[in-house]
C-alpha cells in the first residue's frame, strides 16, 4: 500500500510527535554517548551518509560515529569490521547509534518504521520488484529487521521489505515497534560473520547469475523418512515439518489406527500393531525391510524405550538412522521422579519432589499447594493440584506409582524448550512460553529469550540426548528454570517451532544424513494461536 495522500500525513504527525519525544527523553544517553565519542574518537561524533528514501529521493542520514578512519598502507580505508571501534560495536550492540535518527524522522526523511534507507548506488542493483521498497518512507526500524536484523541475506532482507510496502497499515507499525525493543535488548541479528553489518549488495547481473546457477546446480537425492505416530500430535507435528522443509523427503507413516489424519499426507501408510502387543517389533521390522528408510523418527512415547533398545541392530540391519536418545536418557525423561533427580543431582533447579511416604518432609519445606500426577505419563493426564492434606490424601488413593511436587509460580510463567544435542554438544535451541489447554500448547509466544537458551543448552548437554529433547519448565520467584518435565524425543510444539524459523526435523536430518552441521537459526519473534483443522478421507478410502 503506498503512503500517498492522507495515509502520508497521519504517518507523519504520529512519527515526528513521537520521536520529538523520544528525543527529549534520550537527551541525556545521547549527550553522554556523544562526549565520549568526541573523547575516544576526537571532535567529528556524527556520521552523516546519503540515503535514498521515498520516491528515490536522496537526503542525508545522521547516526552517532563507530567507526575510525584508520587507513591501509595504500591510502584508502580499512574494512569496516577492522575500523568499527569497541565503543562503535557497543553503540551498535544496544541501538544507540541509531538514536540522531529521530531528527532525520523530526524533518520528514524517516519514518520510525519502515524499509532501511539504502545508499544511492544500491538502486541499480534491484529488481523492478526490489525498488518499490521506496513507495514507502524508509524507517529506523522495520519488518526486516524485526526478522533477523543484517543477520538475513540480501534477497531475504528485500523480498521482505516488498512485503512490507503490500500490507503497511498504522497497526503493523506499532506492531513492529514493540517486536523491535525486544530484537534491541535480545542484540540478536546485528552483523553477519566477517562484516561490521553485512557485505554489500551485489551488483544485479551478479545476483542473477547467482539466481541462474542455483537452477541448474545438480538436485539432492530426497530423503525417505519413516515416521511413526500419524494419529498423535507429536508424529503430526514431525510430518508436517517434514513436508515444510527443503528436503523434499519421501515421508512414510505408521500408527495402529487406519482413522490417523497423518496416514492420509502421504501415499507412504502402514498399520502397525499397538506398542505393547508383542508383535510390534516383527510388524515394523516387515516396514523396515519393506521401506529401507534412511531415517526413522518415533512419534510416540509409548516406543521411545523400545525404538532405544533396538536402535543400534536396526541401523546395522536396515541401514537406517533412528533419531532416538539411549535407554537411559529414556528412563529418565519419562519418569517424573527420575527427571527431578536427574536435575538436583547436577546442580540445576528443579521442583522439590518426594514419593508417596514422605509428603510431610515436603510439606514443610514448601507447603500447599502441590501437584500429584503420574510418575510416567504424559500432557496434564492425571495432574492434581491439592491445596489440603485431606485433598492431597485423596488424591494418593486413586493410584499408585505417584510422585509429589511442590507447585512452581503459575501457567502464566511455564515454557518449553527444544535444543539438539550431538555428541555432547548443544548446537541449538529454541525457547517459547506458552499458554495450555488440555495439557497441549495452543498458545506459543516466541522471543529470544537469551538466558534461558543457555541454561536449557547446559541441561541437554549434561542429559546426553542424541538428538532433539524437549524441556518443560516454569521460572520461580527467583527466576529460576524449574524443569518438571523432559521428552527425549521432538515435541507437540516441533511444528510451531517450525513456523518461528527452526525447523528442528530438518536440521536433525541433515546433520545425520548429510553430513551438515547444525546451526542455530535467527528465530523471529511472534504469536502463534493454534486451532484444529481437517483431513477430508472420500467414502470408500479409509484404510482397513
Amino acid at each position: 500500500m503506498k503512503q500517498t495522500g492522507w495515509r502520508l500525513i497521519v504517518k507523519k504527525v504520529v512519527d515526528r510527535t513521537v520521536a520529538a519525544g523520544l528525543l527529549m527523553a534520550t537527551a541525556p544517553i545521547l549527550g553522554v554517548a556523544a562526549a565520549v565519542v568526541r573523547a575516544s574518537m576526537g571532535a567529528q561524533v556524527f556520521f552523516r551518509q546519503t540515503r535514498v528514501g521515498l520516491h528515490e529521493k536522496t537526503f542525508e542520514v545522521i547516526k552517532l560515529r563507530t567507526m575510525s578512519d584508520a587507513r591501509g598502507p595504500d591510502g584508502e580505508p580499512l574494512p569496516d569490521e577492522q575500523r568499527l571501534t569497541r565503543l562503535g560495536r557497543f553503540l551498535r550492540t544496544t541501538s544507540i547509534d541509531e538514536l540522531p535518527q529521530l531528527l532525520n524522522v523530526v524533518r520528514g526523511d524517516v519514518s520510525l518504521v519502515g524499509p532501511r534507507p539504502l545508499l544511492p548506488k544500491y538502486l541499480e542493483r534491484y529488481t523492478q520488484e526490489e525498488r518499490r521498497r521506496h513507495d514507502v518512507l524508509p524507517g529506523i526500524t522495520g519488518w526486516a529487521i524485526i526478522h533477523g536484523r543484517n543477520a538475513v541475506d540480501w534477497d531475504e532482507r528485500l523480498a521482505l521489505d516488498v512485503w512490507y510496502v503490500d500490507h503497511w497499515s498504522l497497526l503493523l507499525d506499532a506492531k513492529i515497534l514493540a517486536l523491535t525493543a525486544r530484537i534491541v535488548l535480545s542484540r540478536a541479528g546485528i552483523t553477519q560473520a566477517g562484516h561490521a553489518t553485512m557485505p554489500n549488495l551485489p551488483p544485479l547481473p551478479e545476483r542473477q547469475a547467482a539466481w541462474a546457477a542455483a537452477k541448474r546446480a545438480p538436485q539432492v537425492p530426497s530423503v525417505k523418512v519413516l515416521v511413526t505416530g500419524a494419529g498423535a500430535l507429536v508424529g503430526q507435528g514431525i510430518i508436517r515439518s517434514l513436508m515444510e522443509s527443503s528436503l523434499s523427503p519421501v515421508i512414510v507413516a505408521a500408527d495402529p489406527s487406519p482413522l490417523s489424519a497423518g496416514l492420509y499426507w502421504t501415499r507412504h501408510r502402514h498399520l502397525v500393531p499397538m506398542a505393547s502387543d508383542p508383535a510390534y517389533v516383527q510388524a515394523f521390522e516387515n516396514i523396515l525391510d519393506r521401506e529401507r528408510p534412511d531415517a526413522v523418527i518415533p512419534g510416540t512415547d509409548f516406543e521411545l524405550l523400545l525404538f532405544a533398545e533396538n536402535r543400534a541392530r536396526w541401523e546395522e540391519r536396515f541401514g537406517t538412522h533412528v533419531i532416538v536418545s539411549n535407554p537411559n536418557v529414556v528412563r529418565i525423561a519419562d519418569d517424573k521422579y527420575l527427571t527431578c533427580r536427574f536435575f538436583r543431582d547436577h546442580g540445576f533447579a528443579a521442583p522439590d519432589s518426594c514419593l508417596p511416604g514422605e509428603e510431610s518432609a515436603l510439606i514443610e519445606r514448601v507447603g500447599f499447594p502441590l501437584i500429584v500426577k503420574p510418575r510416567v505419563g504424559a500432557r496434564s493426564v492425571g495432574v492434581v493440584k491439592v491445596q489440603t492434606k485431606d485433598e492431597l490424601a485423596r488424591a494418593l488413593a486413586t493410584g499408585d506409582r505417584l510422585v509429589i511436587q511442590e507447585c512452581v509460580a503459575t501457567e502464566r510463567a511455564e515454557y518449553t524448550a527444544g535444543t539438539l544435542t550431538f555428541e555432547g554438544r548443544c548446537d541449538a535451541s529454541i525457547v517459547m512460553r506458552r499458554d495450555l489447554r488440555d495439557g497441549n500448547t495452543y498458545r506459543a509466544y516466541v522471543e529470544a529469550f537469551p538466558e534461558l537458551n543457555v541454561e536449557v543448552r547446559r541441561m541437554a548437554e549434561a542429559l546426553g540426548s542424541h538428538g532433539p529433547a524437549n524441556f518443560q519448565f516454569r521460572l520461580d520467584t527467583q527466576g529460576r528454570a524449574k524443569v518438571f518435565e523432559i521428552n527425549g524425543r521432538f515435541s507437540g510444539t516441533t511444528p510451531l517451532r517450525m513456523r518461528a524459523g527452526f525447523n528442528e526435523v530438518e536440521m536433525v536430518l541433515r546433520r545425520i544424513l548429510r553430513g551438515e552441521p547444525i546451526k542455530q537459526p535467527s528465530v523471529r519473534p511472534m504469536t502463534m494461536l493454534r486451532h484444529f483443522t481437517e483431513t477430508v478421507v472420500p467414502a470408500g478410502e479409509e484404510l482397513s
